[in-house]
């Protein structure tokens, strides 16, 4: 959600997930916001945290999003890592190994035994 939260009206937001080369999983969100100096990128990923941008703007949040994130990766035996630039934009890249990825088709959301696709839907939407 920090993507929708700091990036201003009218601002792009890119999403974009694909295979990499090992066979594993990236998911990349890219935004045009203020960005995050770079003096406060490994704080961002620390519990509690707030930048400097979330307290000037009165941004709403715990610092709580990235660390969680990072932890569920951690978990997964993936990774989070954050480029960004104050005044430029910031990209997360969540990478799951080949071992954590499922085969299926492309471009279809694989829904799970015993769970609806529109409760999927509810879940990606409230973890944004």
């Amino acid at each position: 959600s920090n993507a929708i939260k700091f990036t201003p009206a009218g601002g792009l937001i890119d999403v974009k997930a694909d295979r990499d080369s090992r066979g594993g999983l990236f998911i990349s969100i890219k935004d045009n916001g203020p960005g995050i100096p770079p003096h406060e990128i490994e704080a961002a990923m620390s519990a509690f945290s707030r930048g400097s941008m979330a307290t000037k703007k009165a941004i709403d949040g715990a610092g709580l999003g990235l660390p969680i994130v990072k932890g569920l990766m951690s978990v997964h035996g993936g990774t989070l890592e954050l480029r960004s630039k104050a005044g430029e934009g910031t990209e997360a890249i969540v990478t799951f190994p080949p071992g954590r990825v499922l085969d299926g088709p492309r471009g279809e959301v694989l829904a799970s035994p015993g769970i609806s696709t529109e409760s999927q839907r509810k879940l990606i939407a409230i973890t944004g």
